[in-house]
């Protein structure tokens, strides 16, 4: 089993007040945080700690970490620089990093002691599991990382004061993002001044204003409706527009969100990327009966360069294959071929026309697809 934790501050008696756990002294958190970890941690468990591990201790680096099982690995944190000099490193620890990226085998994960706000494979669904903020959720920060469901804190205010697998990971913060209170925390908030709930309801009558004022109230109307749509019916939904789809600004939103890709024809020489990525691809005029531009696409959805060697690779193996026809086939003007699963929806030239749909091919025969099908 693979366990996350963070911010244990082993031997730190401050941290007590300062993040306001419950224990007397640092003995008895110490005790506790041990004892909580063998608890769930088996020899041969993987565990993942986001740094912070021990602080201002007086006890001996090894007289902890001789008691806690598994095979540990080390994100270093701000205050593990003293005593990892203290301590014979290679005996407990299986790596000792500042940064890591792995997979879990479900889910690809990076790994730092500070929150980012952007990582690897982001646009494809990939989490960010970091320590350092404790279980603050004063920081001005904070607003934002609450919207960001794959920006998980692994510090154990949050998590139970033991180590967690993935699946509780995001359970816990799912409540300590959502105001309801640390997932953790024995104590419940009670009587809260008047005054604090009257400011409360201002603050939020004021911003429902001012989303009403620039339309964001719609935007979140339109997310929210849309939030399960699948790709076929994404493609639906722009089948029938005008040469270029022209999507709206919520359209591109959700397929960002969604990791939607849709790939159109912009000119006679230029394909747009737009969605989940934002790229622009440049193919020759008109060639007859044979691609007028062959696209290549990373597994994270970069264009390739096609001088270069990599591009020649993806071409060899058809990974990731993108050959754009230019009014040489079936009558329309823009046709895309590839491997990659997509679906696909037609434009046409001044938009849909029941009138003229016998015999109107449509302008370009768009496609769409998920960032998540590169490989």
């Amino acid at each position: 089993m693979i366990f996350f934790t963070a911010d244990l501050h082993l031997g730190h008696a401050n941290i007590i007040k300062h993040c306001d756990r419950p224990f007397s002294s640092a003995e008895e958190m110490d005790e506790y945080l041990i004892s909580a970890w063998n608890s769930r941690v088996r020899p041969n468990d993987t565990v993942y700690i986001l740094g912070d591990l021990i602080f201002r201790n007086t006890a001996s680096p090894g007289s902890y970490l001789s008691r806690l099982r598994g095979k540990k690995h080390l994100i270093l944190g701000n205050h593990d620089k003293d005593w990892i000099k203290k301590a014979d490193m290679s005996q407990h620890f299986i790596s000792v990093e500042r940064f890591a990226e792995i997979s879990d085998g479900q889910h690809k994960i990076t790994l730092c002691h500070y929150p980012l706000m952007s990582w690897n494979h982001i646009a494809k669904g990939s989490y960010m599991i970091h320590g350092h903020i404790h279980n603050n959720r004063d920081a001005m920060y904070f607003p934002l990382m609450r919207e960001m469901s794959n920006l998980l804190n692994a510090g154990v205010e949050v998590n139970d004061y033991r180590p967690v697998q993935f699946d509780e990971l995001v359970k816990n913060n799912e409540v300590f993002k959502g105001g309801t209170g640390m997932a953790t925390t024995n104590k419940e908030l009670t009587n809260i001044p008047e005054s604090v709930e009257d400011e409360l309801k201002r603050v939020k009558a004021e911003l429902a204003a001012i989303k009403q004022r620039f339309g964001l109230d719609k935007q979140e109307e339109f997310l929210k409706t849309h939030a399960n749509i699948i790709l076929k019916e994404f493609a639906a939904m722009l089948h029938g527009r005008d040469c270029k789809p022209n999507m709206t600004p919520d359209e591109l939103l959700l397929a960002k969100q969604k990791g939607f890709v849709v790939v159109y024809g912009d000119s006679d020489d230029r394909v747009e990327f737009v969605g989940a990525i934002r790229a622009e691809g440049h193919t020759n005029p008109i060639v007859k009966d044979r691609p007028a531009g062959v696209l290549v696409l990373s597994e994270d959805g970069k264009l390739l360069d096609d001088k270069s060697d990599l591009y020649a690779e993806y071409v060899k193996k058809n990974r990731n294959v993108i050959n754009v026809f230019y009014c040489s086939k079936d009558g329309i003007n823009w046709v895309f071929e590839t491997n990659i699963p997509h679906e696909t929806f037609l434009t046409y030239d001044g938009g849909y026309d029941e009138e003229y749909s016998d015999f109107d091919d449509g302008y370009a025969r768009c496609m769409v697809f998920e960032l998540l099908a590169l490989k």
